[in-house]
């Protein structure tokens, strides 16, 4: 199973993306059609957030989906989804997004019974970007910690810390349907609210 690790920052001004880690969204499975876009994930920590950064080489992405809390699974989509504190709740975040920049997120158990994080209040923090270009798309943005504690209240970023999630690639209808992950999730349909298929990400100083 991989392992991620996140490296701090001072602030996110200061992040050299070049000097962090790229997780690879390389596990394709469930469809046959050929299509595995190569795609990536990054992730760096500073006091005030957790930067976020998702990056595919799909062409031509499908965006037709521009208001938060919308299906934008059903475009291209970059997904991550994390449990800053698996030692006290099963509980976890997903965040999805396509290139518009329209975000669901939401927060609680796999699949029902989910919590809607209130995007109007936090989207003005995240500073979510996007960039299209003739070789895929990407997409940034933050998560303040002060969003996750409102949900994990017993959560403190520090080195050492140990969260736990997974990085997908989707686009279930676009013209070539896809599903990719960084850990794969070995179940026989389609389903990427698998916690038990999680890695570790590690806060490192």
């Amino acid at each position: 199973m991989p392992c991620y690790p996140i490296r701090r920052f001072d602030c996110i001004s200061k992040i050299d993306w070049q000097c962090v880690p790229a997780a690879p969204i390389a596990h394709y499975r469930w469809l046959d059609n050929g299509f595995c876009p190569p795609s990536y994930a990054q992730l760096a920590w500073t006091p005030d957030a957790l930067a976020v950064r998702l990056r595919s080489q799909e062409p031509n992405p499908r965006r037709t989906f521009t208001e938060p809390q919308s299906m934008v699974c059903l475009d291209s989509c970059l997904e991550f989804f994390v449990n800053f504190t698996p030692l006290d709740t099963p509980l976890f975040f997903n965040f999805e997004t396509n290139p518009n920049g329209a975000m669901l997120s939401a927060y609680g158990p796999p699949r029902y019974d989910r919590t809607f994080v209130n995007l109007p209040e936090w989207l003005p923090q995240m500073d979510v970007r996007t960039e299209i270009d003739a070789s895929g798309w990407g997409i940034s943005y933050q998560i303040p910690w002060a969003l996750v504690r409102e949900f994990q209240p017993g959560f403190t970023p520090e080195p050492g810390r140990i969260a736990v999630g997974n990085f997908y690639k989707c686009g279930d209808s676009t013209p070539l349907p896809h599903y990719g992950m960084w850990n794969c999730v070995e179940v026989a349909q389609p389903d990427f609210h698998r916690p038990e298929f999680f890695a570790a990400l590690v806060f490192v100083g």
